[in-house]
C-alpha cells in the first residue's frame, strides 16, 4: 500500500474513533496518575480560585485513553458559579516517543483553558494549547488559541468574548456545567454537532492536513483526495442492500487486502467471519500469544456478537467464546462503539468476580443458579438488542485502518 493511501486510512479511522462515538468518562483519583504533576494542577487550580473558579471533578476521557496514543492524563475541571465558565486543567504525558514529536510539532504537554456554554448552542473555548492540533468545527463552536498567555491573561480575553457575545444577543443566558451529569450532557450535545459537522465536510480539510504536513503540501493533497476516495466508495457500497451483495461462504486462504478488496461484491457480515475463519486457523496452529492486538479484536467481537445475538449475556459467559472476555471491552472501544462497550462491562460486572477475571472465575460464577444474577444479565441483553446495532460494519472498518497489523497466514 502506498504511504500516502496508508496514511490516509489512519487518519480517517483516528478522526472517526474520536469524534465519531460519544466519549466515555469516569470519575479518577489523581494519586492514579502519578507521572502527572500534581504540582503543576494544584498550582493552576490555586490561580483559578482567586478568579472565583471551583473545583467540580477529576475525570478520564476512557475513549481517548483506548486509542492510541493514550494521553496518560486526566481533566480537572472547575466551574465559576458567577460567570457560569468552565475551566479545565490537564497535562498529556504518553510514552516515548510522542514527547518528542510534540515537541516538534510545538504542542504543550501542560494546557489549561476556558469554556463557556450558551443557551442557544453557541459554545466559546479559549486555549493555550496550539492550533496545529484543531481540525474544522461547526459553526455554533468557536476556538481561541493563544499558546503563550498565563492563566490570568487567558481568563481575561475569554470573558472579554463571553461578555461581548452575550451582548450581541439579548435573551441569551450562559449554562451552568457543574456537575458530571451536566457535563455529559453538554458533551454529548457537542459530540453530536461536531460529528455531523465532520461527516458533512468529509472528516477533514485541507487546511487542517497542510498544519499536521507543515511543508509537504503535495503530500496533503493526496491524503485528502485519498480519504474523500474512500468516502465516496463507502458511499457507494452502502447504497447497494444486503441482498444484493454475495455471501461468501468461507475462507479459502485469501490475504488480508484480498478479503477487503471483496468490499461491495460480498455482504460485509461474511467478511468479517471470513476474517474469524482465517484467525481461528492462526490460533489452532499457535496461541492467543501468537496473535496481535488487532487479531484478537476481531475474534472478540466476533464471538461476542454471535452469542449474544444467539443467548444473550449468560450464553457469552458459558460457551467457550468466554476465553475473550479480559478482552471484550477494550475490542468494542478499540472499533468505537463505546455505549455497546460499556453495556459489556456493566454485565460482566454483574457477575461479581473477585480479582482478575479469569475463564476458571467465570467457570465457578456460572455453574452456581443465581436468579437475580440472571435477570439483570437479561436486562442488559435486552438493552444489548436495542442499541448495539450490526458490528460487523465497524468491525470491517477496523480491519482496514490496521491491515498492516493483520495477518491470516
Amino acid at each position: 500500500m502506498e504511504p500516502h493511501v496508508a496514511t490516509a486510512h489512519k487518519i480517517l479511522d483516528n478522526m472517526r474513533r474520536v469524534h465519531g462515538v460519544q466519549h466515555v468518562y469516569r470519575a479518577i483519583d489523581p494519586a492514579q496518575f502519578p507521572h502527572l504533576s500534581a504540582k503543576f494542577y494544584s498550582k493552576c487550580e490555586q490561580k483559578l480560585n482567586k478568579l472565583h473558579f471551583k473545583k467540580i471533578m477529576d475525570i478520564e476521557d476512557v475513549t481517548v485513553r483506548l486509542n492510541s496514543p493514550d494521553p496518560r492524563t486526566f481533566l480537572r475541571i472547575l466551574t465559576n458559579p458567577e460567570s457560569k465558565m468552565s475551566a479545565a486543567i490537564y497535562q498529556v504525558k504518553p510514552k516515548f516517543p510522542w514527547p518528542i514529536l510534540m515537541l516538534f510539532a510545538g504542542m504543550p504537554s501542560k494546557v489549561y483553558e476556558f469554556q463557556s456554554v450558551f443557551s442557544d448552542d453557541t459554545i466559546i473555548e479559549t486555549t493555550m494549547s496550539s492550533p496545529i492540533i484543531s481540525n474544522s468545527h461547526p459553526e455554533k463552536i468557536t476556538k481561541q488559541f493563544y499558546p503563550k498567555k498565563s492563566i490570568e491573561e487567558l481568563y481575561d480575553i475569554h470573558k472579554r468574548s463571553a461578555d461581548d457575545y452575550l451582548s450581541r444577543h439579548p435573551g441569551v443566558n450562559p449554562v451552568h456545567i457543574d456537575s458530571f451529569q451536566s457535563f455529559i450532557d453538554h458533551d454529548k450535545k457537542t459530540f453530536e454537532m461536531t460529528r455531523d459537522h465532520l461527516e458533512r465536510i468529509g472528516w477533514v480539510t485541507k487546511e487542517y492536513l497542510y498544519k499536521q504536513a507543515r511543508k509537504n503540501k503535495h503530500m496533503a493533497d493526496m491524503i485528502y483526495d485519498e480519504i474523500q476516495n474512500i468516502l465516496k466508495k463507502e458511499k457507494s457500497i452502502n447504497n447497494i442492500t444486503m441482498n444484493e451483495l454475495k455471501w461468501l461462504d468461507n475462507y479459502s486462504g485469501q490475504t488480508t487486502d484480498e478479503l477487503i478488496a471483496l468490499e461491495g461484491q460480498y455482504r460485509t457480515d461474511s467478511l468479517v467471519l471470513a476474517f474469524e475463519q482465517a484467525l481461528n486457523q492462526k490460533a489452532n496452529r499457535a496461541t492467543q500469544g501468537g496473535l496481535t492486538e488487532e487479531e484478537i479484536v476481531i475474534l472478540a467481537i466476533e464471538a461476542l456478537e454471535r452469542e449474544v445475538n444467539n443467548g444473550g449475556y449468560h450464553q457469552l459467559f458459558v460457551n467457550a467464546s468466554k476465553e475473550y472476555i479480559p478482552f471484550f471491552v477494550a475490542a468494542l472501544n478499540r472499533i468505537g462503539c463505546n455505549e455497546t462497550a460499556a453495556l459489556t462491562q456493566q454485565a460482566i460486572d454483574i457477575l461479581g468476580t473477585k480479582g482478575p477475571i479469569t475463564i476458571e472465575a467465570i467457570e465457578s460464577i456460572m455453574e452456581q443458579e443465581n436468579v437475580e444474577r440472571d435477570e439483570r444479565l437479561s436486562e442488559c441483553d435486552n438493552k444489548y438488542y436495542q442499541t448495539a446495532g450490526d458490528l460487523a460494519g465497524p468491525l470491517l472498518e477496523f480491519i482496514k485502518s490496521n491491515r498492516e497489523k493483520i495477518n491470516l497466514k
